[in-house]
């Protein structure tokens, strides 16, 4: 699975082939605003980190949407990594002009479990 900005998110077998390509460019649920980021769940949903979190069923069927309230909340700032936990907790990397932050959210139902701030502080990649 790779995240391409000006594509969308390619699923490929493990020879190479590409399988499908999953979004597009939009504001629309399912589109991407700002694609940055992919991983895949346990349940083998695809995660997309964008001004928001995007999930997709395994063959590319848009499920829900999670990680920020407001659509004007939502365009002022991004994720820009994802990593899901053994316990069903995605950690969810966020920088906007106030700073940079890890939110972790119950994968399940999408709910803000706990925030790691850094306090100002640019996070490293």
């Amino acid at each position: 699975v790779v995240a391409d900005n000006g594509v969308g998110v390619l699923v490929f077998e493990p020879c190479g082939k590409l399988i499908r390509k999953i979004g597009k460019k939009g504001t629309e649920k399912g589109e991407f605003r700002d694609l940055f980021s992919v991983c895949v769940s346990q349940q083998g949903e695809i995660i997309v980190a964008d001004t928001r979190i995007v999930v997709f069923d395994k063959n590319g069927t848009f499920v829900r949407e999670f990680g920020w309230k407001t659509p004007k909340e939502g365009s002022r700032g991004r994720y820009q990594g994802l990593a899901m936990d053994n316990n069903g907790l995605l950690l969810a990397v966020r920088s906007d002009k106030a700073g940079s932050y890890i939110q972790v959210f119950n994968y399940i139902d999408g709910t803000l479990h706990s925030v790691i701030d850094s306090h100002g502080s640019k996070l490293k990649r």
